[in-house]
C-alpha cells in the first residue's frame, strides 16, 4: 500500500509539473501578444533637435519645455486598446491616426501624476496593423518622458489573473510536496495553505499598490536606488525616507524591479504590481511556518489525559483545523500581505526562526539553534524589528543552561550562532548609530519627533496605557490616527483594533457591520484565553514559552517605541503576535477540555469559527 501511495504521489508531482508549465507558457505568450510594437518612433525636443528613440521611455532632461513624441506602433489582434499613461512632467495632447483624443475628463493632477498617471480607452481610434500616435507633453528639467503601457480589457483581465492564480497554486503546492515532509503529511495543512493563497490572491488582484499603503514612495524609491546602484545607500540618507531601514528587502525588491522593468519598462506603477507580488509570496512564507509553529504547538498535547484516557489525534486534528483557520483568516495579516515594504519579508524570516527557536527549545539540536541565528539574522536584515529574536534565544538558552548546568557545550555551540547575530545586528544599527555620534540623531531608532504632524501627537501618560476603552472598541468598527473618537488616544484600543483592520477605515456596510461582529468576538477570544491560561499547568505554559517570549518582547519592543515617540504605532510593527494568540487560544481549548468543561470546548470552537468566516467575509467584500 505504501508503494502504491508513493507511486501516485509521483505520478501527481509530473502531472502538476506539466501543468505548470504550461500555464506559465500561456502567461509568457499573453504577456508577448498585449505588448506594442514601436516603428521610427522620435522625439522633437523644446528647440526643434530630432532623436530616435525605441520606444516611450523617461530620460533625462537636456532642457525645459514642450517635447513632441511622434511615430507608429502595430496593433496585435490581442491587444484590446485600454493603455496606462503615465507623463513626466504633464501631458499636453494626444492623438491617434490624425484624430485628436479628448483629455478633457482627464483631470490636471491625473495628467501629471508620473507614478500611476491615467487609464484611456483608445480602441475607437485604433485598426489593425500600423497606427500612428503624437504626444505633446511638457517637462520642467530633470526626468522627463512619457509611458505607454497596454492594459488588458476586464474581460483579458480575469483569464490572465485566473491563470496567475493557478500558476502560484500550483508551484506553491508543488514545491511544499517536493521539498516539506510536514506539508505532504498533513492534509489540514494542505488545506489551510489552499485557502491562504486563495483569499490572498483575491485580496491582491483587487487591491491596486498604491491602496492601504504606507510609505509606498519612500519604499519604491530605495527598492529603485538599489535597482541601480546594487549598493546601500550613504549613511547621510539615513535621516529621511525608507533609507534608514536596513537593505535585505530592498535588495530582493530590487532584483523583482529589474526583472518586471524588461517587460514593463518605466511604468513604476506596474513595477509597484510585481513588487506587491513579492510581498505577496513572502505572506504565503509566513503563513506556512506560522501553521508550522501551530501544530508543532497543539500537537504537543497529544499525551494529555481526559475522563482517564488519553487525547487522541482526532480531537488534536479539529483544533489546528479550527484555529489554523482563524491563523490564515486573521484580517491585517492579509491586509498587509500584498503591501510594499520590508514588514512583509520580516514577517515571513522572524516565522522561520521562531519555528526553528522551537525546534531547539524542545529536541536540543545544535543546528536548530544555528538555523534559527541565520533567519534571525536575516530577520534584523530585514527590519530592525527583527533584533527581539535575538532576546528569545538568549532566554532559551539561558534556560537551557540553567537546566542542564553544562555550560561548557552551551558556550561552545553558541559561538557562531552569536556571531552570525552580532554581524546582522551591527549592519543594521550602524547608520544610526553613525548619525547619533554625529549629532545628526536624537535617537538611535526613531528620529526626532520635532517634524512630525501635531495631529498625530496622542498623550503619553499612565491613563494611556492602563485604560481599554471596550464601548469604544466595540462600537467603532475602526480607527483613526487622527481623531480621538476611534480611541486612539487608549495605547491597547489603538493596538487591539490596527491589530484587526490596520489603521484604515472601509465604507462598505458590509464592512462596517462585519468589523463590529469581529471586534466583539475578539475581546470575547481575549477573555477565553484568560480563562484558558488560568487552567493551564506549569507544564502548559512551559510547552509555550518560546511563543511566549516572542510575544512579550514584541509587545514590549512597541511600547517602548510608544513612550518613547509618543505618536500611534501601529499593530503591522508586531504581527507575529498573532501566532502567540492562536497557539494560546488553541490550548485554552486543550485545557477546557482536560478539565472536562465540554461546554467551554463547544464556545472556544464557536468564537473561532466565526471569526475566520467574518474575517474571510471581510477581506472577499473588499475585493467584490
Amino acid at each position: 500500500m505504501k508503494i502504491i501511495i508513493l507511486s501516485l504521489i509521483k505520478k501527481h508531482k509530473k502531472l502538476m509539473a506539466s501543468a505548470l508549465l504550461m500555464l506559465i507558457g500561456f502567461i509568457a505568450w499573453v504577456l508577448i501578444s498585449n505588448r506594442l510594437d514601436y516603428v521610427d518612433l522620435r522625439l522633437v525636443t523644446p528647440s526643434g533637435v530630432h532623436q530616435t528613440i525605441r520606444s516611450p521611455a523617461f530620460m533625462e532632461s537636456k532642457e525645459a519645455g514642450i517635447y513632441t513624441l511622434k511615430g507608429s506602433f502595430i496593433k496585435s489582434s490581442f491587444f484590446y486598446g485600454l493603455v496606462r499613461i503615465i507623463p513626466d512632467d504633464q501631458i499636453l495632447t494626444l492623438n491617434v491616426n490624425g484624430r485628436s483624443v479628448d483629455l478633457t475628463s482627464i483631470s490636471e493632477e491625473r495628467r501629471k501624476d508620473y507614478f500611476k498617471g491615467f487609464e484611456i480607452d483608445l480602441s475607437e481610434y485604433l485598426h489593425e496593423g500600423v497606427n500612428q500616435i503624437e504626444i505633446e507633453y511638457y517637462d520642467r528639467g530633470g526626468l522627463m518622458g512619457v509611458v505607454v503601457e497596454p492594459l488588458f480589457s476586464s474581460e483579458q483581465k480575469s483569464i490572465f489573473n485566473l491563470m496567475v492564480f493557478l500558476v502560484v497554486l500550483t508551484a506553491f503546492y508543488l514545491c511544499l510536496l517536493l521539498f516539506s515532509k510536514s506539508f505532504l503529511r498533513s492534509k489540514a495543512i494542505q488545506v489551510l495553505f489552499l485557502l491562504a493563497v486563495i483569499i490572498r490572491l483575491v485580496y491582491f488582484f483587487s487591491t491596486p499598490p498604491d491602496v492601504r499603503d504606507h510609505d509606498l514612495g519612500d519604499h519604491f524609491d530605495y527598492v529603485e536606488y538599489m535597482s541601480e546602484h546594487w549598493a546601500p545607500p550613504p549613511v547621510e540618507r539615513a535621516t529621511g525616507g525608507a533609507y534608514f531601514h536596513p537593505p535585505l528587502y530592498y535588495y530582493t525588491g530590487a532584483i523583482v524591479y529589474r526583472l518586471a522593468g524588461f517587460y514593463l519598462g518605466d511604468s513604476r506603477y506596474s513595477i509597484a504590481s510585481a513588487l506587491q507580488f513579492l510581498s505577496l509570496l513572502y505572506s504565503l512564507g509566513f503563513v506556512y511556518f506560522g501553521l508550522l509553529i501551530l501544530k508543532e504547538i497543539v500537537y504537543r498535547f497529544f499525551d494529555v489525559e481526559v475522563d482517564t484516557r488519553k487525547l487522541d489525534n482526532t480531537f488534536l486534528n479539529k483544533i489546528f483545523f479550527v484555529v489554523g483557520l482563524m491563523f490564515v483568516c486573521w484580517p491585517s495579516a492579509v491586509i498587509h500581505s500584498v503591501r510594499i515594504g520590508n514588514d512583509s519579508l520580516l514577517y515571513f524570516l522572524y516565522a522561520v526562526s521562531l519555528f526553528k527557536i522551537l525546534h531547539w527549545f524542545f529536541y536540543d539540536r545544535k543546528l536548530d539553534l544555528l538555523l534559527a541565528s541565520i533567519f534571525g539574522a536575516l530577520a534584523i536584515l530585514a527590519k530592525a524589528n527583527g533584533e527581539v529574536l535575538i532576546a528569545v534565544i538568549f532566554f532559551v538558552g539561558v534556560y537551557k543552561l540553567w537546566k542542564s548546568r553544562d555550560w561548557r557545550r552551551y558556550f561552545r555551540i553558541s559561538i557562531i550562532p552569536a556571531i552570525i547575530l552580532i554581524i546582522a545586528l551591527g549592519i543594521t544599527v550602524a547608520p544610526g548609530l553613525i548619525l547619533k555620534l554625529q549629532g545628526k540623531r536624537e535617537n538611535l531608532y526613531i528620529d526626532d519627533i520635532s517634524g512630525l504632524s501635531q495631529a498625530n501627537i496622542v498623550g503619553n501618560t499612565a491613563s494611556n496605557y492602563l485604560w481599554f476603552d471596550v464601548k469604544i472598541f466595540i462600537t467603532e468598527p475602526f480607527t483613526s490616527p487622527y481623531d480621538d473618537r476611534y480611541g486612539r488616544q487608549y495605547f491597547w484600543n489603538y493596538l487591539a483594533k490596527t491589530g484587526l483592520f490596520g489603521e484604515f477605515s472601509y465604507p462598505k456596510l458590509i464592512n462596517i457591520n462585519l468589523a463590529v461582529i469581529s471586534s466583539f468576538l475578539f475581546i470575547c477570544m481575549a477573555i477565553y484565553i484568560l480563562a484558558g491560561i488560568y487552567m493551564m499547568t506549569r507544564a502548559d505554559i512551559r510547552k509555550q514559552a518560546v511563543l511566549i517570549l516572542s510575544a512579550f518582547f514584541l509587545v514590549a519592543g512597541v511600547t517602548y517605541m510608544r513612550i518613547t515617540f509618543p505618536a500611534n504605532i501601529d499593530f503591522r510593527y508586531i504581527l507575529p503576535v498573532v501566532i502567540t494568540f492562536c497557539c494560546l487560544f488553541a490550548i485554552s481549548l486543550v485545557c477546557f477540555l482536560r478539565a472536562g468543561s465540554r461546554r467551554m470546548v463547544a464556545i472556544g470552537k464557536f468564537l473561532s469559527i466565526s471569526f475566520s468566516v467574518c474575517s474571510a467575509i471581510f477581506i472577499l467584500a473588499l475585493a467584490f
